[in-house]
């Protein structure tokens, strides 16, 4: 990996010459939206997409169904994605991968 240098003047009167200090550089986006990562996002002849877990009431117990959700990316790099929607949210439970192809409605188990 390729290094650069860096300057950075700090103004600080308990910092002396030669001390060791850590920073953090974070590249901020413009954007807003939720990081997903890339193994998620699902795209077709329609558009991007991914499968979200709905909880739903059963006789016996909760049954977990597929809910596919429609998404705009902005940003991305080779691990994750910055996506946009109305129709999902931090908590919900986005499906990474599955042993069986997914289609809306389908039931499965979680792991």
């Amino acid at each position: 990996m390729p290094q650069k240098i860096l300057r950075i003047k700090l103004l600080d009167a308990k910092l002396k010459g030669g001390e060791q200090a850590r920073i953090k550089i974070e590249k901020s986006s413009l954007d807003q939206g939720l990081l997903v990562s890339n193994e998620a996002i699902h795209q077709n002849r329609e558009g991007t997409y991914v499968f979200v877990v709905d909880e739903r009431p059963g006789a016996l117990s909760n049954v977990f169904v597929v809910r596919k959700v429609d998404i705009q990316s902005s940003e991305k790099n080779d691990k994750e994605t910055m996506i946009q929607t109305d129709s999902i949210y931090a908590e919900d439970k986005i499906i990474l991968n599955s042993s069986e192809p997914l289609q809306e409605g389908d039931r499965i188990r979680l792991e």
